[in-house]
Formats: structure tokens, C-alpha cells, sequence
């Protein structure tokens, strides 16, 4: 049997060594990489750009910290605890040598419980404190950095737009490409604050690129710029935000977020059970879905056999509407293999599964697959009915 006083020494142990900078080892890793002429520092990076909701960075590091000093405690003051905590126990048992001293095996078993729980808590309570410290500028950054590494030639780029431009990090790094490709170009920075643009516009000189940026207030959903004006627009974790009135899982928080991006016309929202499609048989050419499909059920409990056979239900009608040789395409979290399984059992083709995508701090996939094209019925053979 593991003493409780070694497990927590141990527990406590990772929680002060590994768990205090989980992620800035990471980023300073990963962000020492050129990106101009320079390499930028992280140290830079939240310098220029400073943290938006510090409040919740501050409260998971004191609660954090808080745990970890109950935990010393409890490793200095071990033997007081249990005797402290014996003294609680309505049935004591008769005191051994070896617990004469430090209490009966129920409060060594407690206090050691306890002293773990404390010590775990501090751990997560650290990593979250990093993975939110890193979240809040540095993957902001890094993302920005793939964002505009998508067009090719910037130096044909004459007017950009960033939407919902915030602190300005996408912004920047757009500037930053005109500037280095020597592109007489210049980037608009829209957001709906005005405080914030003149914000943005600080930042943009402190990175130098002041000359290539221009910051409007105004509505993304009624641009202040005619058609065709701009070469290239982009936006960084903005346009999720649009028609939050409505709720964002809602149809009208849909159609909101089609129209901002110019495609509503092509776009018509349905409400609707997904577990039975409001569609008739081989309607679709091609039907998606992403991080949505697990969801389904969970009213049940994620891991239960009801829940799993309604995600079941949900593929099946995936399924059912899609044409003959039609496409499907499934990103989702935890439950990939049932699904290979079910499709499998369905004799879908070219069944595909892309590698492991870490979504939500767990592993997600890509599954996608083609419909069979129709064949006639032979003797003996029944037509398949794609329903769980």
C-alpha cells in the first residue's frame, strides 16, 4: 500500500516543478522563430499587446497558489492533522504501534486524501492559468502568422481589411507582411469600438508598421465600403460573435453570420432535429458536420449506450439524405471509432479518417466518406435502410 503522506510529496512535487509554466515553455519555444527580420520574444508580444480579461488570469493563479500553500501544509503539519482529525472519528480502533502517534488509519487515510486532492487541484489550477496565459496573446499571435501565411504574394495587395481587428494582432501582422514585400498597400482595421481602434492604432506604432494601418469604426454587418474594394479581408475569432443576440446555436445567429460574410444568398438555415433529418432521401450532394454530431444524446450521459446508439441514428440520416456517390464529412470529438464502425456496417466507401487534431484539449479526427452509388436488387438481397 503507497503511504498518503508519499503520494502527496510526489503529487506536490510535479504541481511546483512542471505544472507552474506548462505552456510558456511551449510558446517561448515556438515563438522563437523568425517572422520579420527579427525573432520575436514573447516577452515582446504581451508587452505591445498587453491581456485582455486579466481578471480571470489572476483568479486561477491565487486560487492556484492557495492550493499549493494548503498542500505544504499539509506535508509540514501531517502528524497534527491526523491527530487533529482521529479526534473526529466516532469509531476509533485501538492504536498500533506504528499509528500511536500520528493517528488511526481512517484520518492517515483522510488526511492524506486530502492533502492529494489539494496537491491535483494545484496542478490543474496551474496548467489552466498557463494554457489561459498562452490562449490570451501568444496562440493569438502564432495563429496570425498562419492566417496571413495563406496569400502568396502580398506584394500585389493594395487595400486589406481585418474584421472585428480587437487589439490589433492579425492587423499588425498583416502590416508587417505589406511592409517587408515593400508593398505601397495599407490594411483597415474595423471594430465597432471606438475606443479600441485608437487602441489598435498604439499598437501598430509600437510594432512600427503605423503607416500601413488605418482603424474604422463601423458594424460588420453593414460595411461602410463598396463593392469590390478590397483585395483581401480576413478575421481572427470575430465573426462567431455576430448575432450572439439570438443565441449563437440559433438559425437567426446563422443567417446573421452568412450575410457578414457575403454568402448569405447562397446559405438557407433550417431548425430541426438532426436525428431526423426534415429531408427526403438522396437530396444532398454533399453533407458536413463539425464538433457537433457527440453532442447528440448527451442527455443521456456521453459513454452510454442510449447516447451512443442517437449519435447512431444522427449518422444514419447523414447517410440517408446524400446522394448516390455523394460526400460526407464528420470532424468530431471522442467518439470517431463508432463511427468508422457504423459506416462501415453501412458499406460506405473511401472511408478516410485525418490525423489526430487536439480540439477542446482532447483528440478529434476528420472522417469523411462516399456514398455507394444505387444498384438493382438481386435475389435475395434487400434494399439497405441507412436508419439505426
Amino acid at each position: 500500500m503507497i503511504n498518503p503522506l508519499v503520494s502527496q510529496c510526489r503529487i506536490l512535487n510535479l504541481a511546483m516543478s512542471l505544472a507552474i509554466k506548462p505552456h510558456l515553455h511551449h510558446h517561448n519555444h515556438r515563438m522563437h522563430k523568425p517572422t520579420s527580420t527579427n525573432s520575436r520574444d514573447w516577452t515582446q508580444i504581451y508587452r505591445i499587446y498587453g491581456m485582455e480579461q486579466w481578471q480571470t488570469l489572476l483568479f486561477l493563479t491565487f486560487q492556484a497558489i492557495l492550493f499549493s500553500i494548503l498542500s505544504i501544509l499539509f506535508l509540514l503539519y501531517f502528524q497534527p492533522i491526523c491527530q487533529f482529525l482521529d479526534t473526529l472519528f466516532i469509531f476509533t480502533p485501538t492504536p498500533t504501534p506504528t499509528s500511536s502517534t500520528g493517528g488511526g488509519s481512517a484520518a492517515r487515510f483522510a488526511a492524506g486524501f486530502t492533502g492529494c486532492v489539494t496537491a491535483l487541484s494545484a496542478v490543474c489550477l496551474f496548467f489552466a492559468a498557463g494554457n489561459f496565459f498562452y490562449s490570451a496573446v501568444g496562440l493569438h499571435y502564432e495563429m496570425a502568422q498562419r492566417i496571413v501565411s495563406c496569400v502568396n504574394d502580398w506584394s500585389t495587395v493594395k487595400v486589406a481589411l481585418d474584421i472585428g481587428c480587437g487589439r490589433g494582432i492579425l492587423l499588425n501582422a498583416v502590416a508587417t507582411q505589406l511592409k517587408k514585400t515593400g508593398s505601397s498597400g495599407r490594411v483597415v482595421g474595423l471594430d465597432r469600438s471606438k475606443r479600441t481602434t485608437l487602441s489598435t492604432l498604439r499598437t501598430a506604432n509600437m510594432e512600427g508598421v503605423g503607416e500601413y494601418v488605418t482603424c474604422r469604426e463601423g458594424d460588420v454587418r453593414s460595411l461602410p465600403f463598396g463593392d469590390n474594394y478590397f483585395d483581401v479581408v480576413v478575421s481572427a475569432t470575430f465573426v462567431h460573435t455576430v448575432g450572439k443576440e439570438y443565441g449563437h446555436r440559433t438559425v437567426e445567429a446563422a443567417a446573421e453570420r452568412m450575410r457578414v460574410l457575403g454568402v448569405g444568398e447562397y446559405v438557407t438555415c433550417r431548425e430541426g432535429d438532426v436525428r431526423s433529418l426534415p429531408f427526403g432521401d438522396n437530396y444532398f450532394d454533399v453533407v458536413v458536420s463539425a464538433t457537433f454530431v457527440h453532442t447528440v444524446g448527451k442527455e443521456y450521459g456521453h459513454r452510454t449506450v442510449e447516447a451512443a446508439a442517437e449519435r447512431m441514428r444522427v449518422l444514419g440520416e447523414m447517410v440517408r439524405v446524400l446522394k448516390p456517390c455523394g460526400v460526407g464529412v464528420l470532424w468530431d470529438l471522442l467518439h470517431v471509432p463508432e463511427y468508422v464502425r457504423r459506416l462501415q456496417e453501412l458499406k460506405m466507401e473511401d472511408i478516410r479518417v485525418s490525423e489526430r487534431v487536439t480540439a477542446f484539449m482532447v483528440s478529434s479526427h476528420i472522417v469523411s466518406f462516399r456514398k455507394p452509388s444505387q444498384h438493382m436488387l438481386g435475389p435475395g438481397e434487400v434494399r439497405l435502410d441507412w436508419r439505426f
